[in-house]
């Protein structure tokens, strides 16, 4: 809309004749019909008076007009030519902050999606212990493995050698058995590494762990590392579009 058709829609709208219009802004009416027809320009103090008659802010009145008309022809208007510099600086500024804002989305985006996968927070590495039963007070702590070094060996120079060696291998069979009944493994998943070994106290004794090496989790991630990667992926997705959106309504 250009500025004569600017005025009359507004000063037909407040139901003021050319006349009246004329007088409350204290120009002749042949001028003001000039000005509606386009075919004159007004001075900084009649465009003041103008708006005033009107009781009409400058704001109100360019809001109509086309914003090319008024960056090429209107800026001659003084009072124009300072509301379009704040109003650019204004576009600046939120362009600037809709930037910054979808920049700060793109990096916070990457970052919580890779503390996801990564499993920064909560890591899907475990390190795996595993131990073969509670050792007893007294007993060595891989009795599990050496306990037939616990069993005396027979005498064979004695004169009851025979029967020795029969003692001996019926304890071997008996500390068999009674290891193979005690042995109860057990395994640890671990988030922090303990070293090849260590050892927790138990009812009834010890448990005595051995690293069994590290174990990854190779299913789905765990829900709150998903939850992560989505978020992520959500954030930086809503940065990439702030800049395809600030682009297009800057063209």
């Amino acid at each position: 809309m250009n500025f004569g058709e600017r005025l009359k829609n507004i000063r037909h709208k407040k139901g003021l004749s050319q006349p009246e219009l004329a007088e409350l802004a204290g120009i002749e009416q042949s001028y003001l019909s000039k000005l509606e027809n386009d075919k004159s320009l007004p001075s900084n103090d009649i465009f003041r008076r103008l708006l005033s008659g009107l009781e009409l802010s400058l704001e109100s009145f360019v809001q109509g007009i086309n914003e090319e008309l008024l960056r090429t022809k209107l800026v001659a208007i003084h009072d124009i030519e300072v509301w379009l510099n704040k109003h650019n600086e204004s576009k600046q500024q939120r362009r600037f902050r809709f930037l910054w804002v979808a920049s700060i989305l793109i990096v916070l985006g990457t970052t919580i999606f890779y503390a996801g996968f990564g499993g920064l927070f909560v890591s899907e590495t475990k390190y795996r212990y595993f131990s073969d039963g509670i050792v007893l007070e007294g007993e060595p702590i891989d009795v599990f493995l050496t306990w037939h070094r616990l069993i005396p060996e027979a005498n064979t120079i004695s004169a009851d050698a025979k029967k020795q060696m029969e003692l001996s291998k019926q304890a071997h069979i008996d500390k068999r058995v009674e290891m193979a009944k005690r042995k109860l493994r057990h395994e640890l998943l671990l988030d922090q590494y303990r070293g090849n070994s260590f050892e927790i106290a138990v009812d009834g004794g010890r448990r005595y762990y051995l690293d069994a090496g590290v174990f990854k989790n190779e299913g789905r991630p765990y829900s709150i590392n998903a939850f992560l990667q989505v978020l992520g992926v959500s954030l930086f997705a809503s940065g990439i579009m702030g800049f395809v959106l600030e682009r297009k309504l800057k063209d």
